[in-house]
């Protein structure tokens, strides 16, 4: 007895296949964005921690940024030098965030609140990533009190 397969059952399988293929891409695509979130969670934790060698790992070289006072900062003013018992950032909390990715540029925006007594207006920021060899490096900040209500 010679099987011939329906066209009807070709069809379906191709489409199935071809439906698979189209939502694998999507599934990856997602992915890098919480690598993002993920990012500014550990350079959360290395400020909070003082983790100078992971700071200077995850912080790029030609950094720059604005702070609370609009001035302009660079990564000697937010990396403290090794050895420094300096802490630059108080210990804080990602309270929300939403990533995007542009090829190998990534953008965070989200806010942050900080664990410090009599602190309680939560910090907006915005932080710019390129993706590198080692991963995900923060090229660029901007922090900002959120206004009160």
């Amino acid at each position: 007895m010679n099987y011939k397969p329906k066209l009807s059952t070709i069809a379906v399988t191709f489409l199935a296949l071809l439906l698979a293929a189209a939502l694998a891409p999507a599934a990856q695509k997602s992915e890098p964005q919480g690598d993002l979130v993920s990012a500014v969670r550990a350079w959360l934790d290395a400020e909070a921690n003082h983790n100078i060698p992971a700071l200077d790992r995850m912080i790029d070289d030609k950094f720059i940024g604005t702070g609370f006072g609009g001035n302009i900062l660079y990564k000697d003013d937010i990396v403290p030098p090794q050895g420094s018992d300096e802490a630059r950032m108080p210990k804080s909390v990602l309270q929300d965030a939403t990533a995007r990715i542009y090829e190998n540029t990534g953008v965070v925006m989200g806010t942050l609140a900080m664990q410090v007594a009599g602190q309680s207006a939560p910090i907006r920021f915005t932080i710019v990533f390129v993706k590198k060899a080692q991963g995900w490096q923060m090229v660029a900040a901007h922090l900002a009190r959120s206004p009160q209500n």
